[in-house]
């Protein structure tokens, strides 16, 4: 995901498909007790007024995470998305923009704040919508991260996921065993105390 553009437009045309997402990369830093920021959503300087988002019209969180994790070698902790149709709403057209440096990626687009710029409160307003919207949807990817291994683990989830799930077990630090199965609440921030079992699995936490 370009962080730095020395292009003051888009490389691409308009994105005019409503219900298409655009997928944010999270830094650590901007998820603060499993809240997103709205630094999460800020336009830098250096983005000359372009937010760097990848298109789900062509790849998926799953892709767009390794991508920027492992390609670009970036730290992100999930993927956040909101749609075209909201960023509409808050006047703001995506374009699609591939990357070409350092390395070609065409799925990377961006969100166009260019006439709000020069309005700071604005320009904060529409950062700030933006990341209650993509925080309410929840992370696409990875679903479920563990911010520790202590006693109790931090869970994000997404707002409709309301099934079970295998839960980190602080007595092994290995994961080639399951544990017993905790009912989660249906909520996008979960608090779960562990099973104290002494082996565990968290490979495969959740499936929607």
């Amino acid at each position: 995901m370009t962080e730095k553009s020395d292009e003051l437009e888009p490389r691409g045309p308009r994105i005019t498909e409503m219900d298409s997402r655009c997928l944010r990369q999270v830094h650590p830093a901007n998820l603060q007790n499993g809240r997103l920021t709205r630094v999460a959503f800020e336009v830098k300087e250096w983005d000359k007024g372009l937010l760097s988002v990848f298109s789900d019209r062509k790849t998926t969180p799953e892709e767009a995470f390794e991508h920027y994790t492992k390609v670009l070698n970036r730290k992100s902790a999930a993927v956040y998305a909101v749609t075209v149709a909201e960023c509409e709403s808050e006047k703001l057209p995506v374009h699609e923009d591939p990357e070409t440096d350092p390395v070609p990626f065409e799925a990377h687009a961006v969100i166009d704040f260019r006439q709000f710029v020069a309005d700071k409160a604005i320009k904060k307003a529409k950062e700030t919508r933006l990341a209650r919207l993509a925080e309410t949807r929840g992370p696409l990817h990875p679903l479920l991260r563990p911010t520790n291994r202590g006693s109790v683990v931090r869970l994000f989830l997404p707002p409709w996921y309301g099934g079970k799930m295998r839960t980190p077990c602080p007595a092994s630090a290995k994961s080639d065993h399951l544990c017993s199965e905790t009912a989660v609440e249906k909520y996008s921030r979960v608090r779960l105390r562990q099973i104290p079992s002494p082996t565990c699995c968290w490979r495969n936490l959740v499936s929607r």
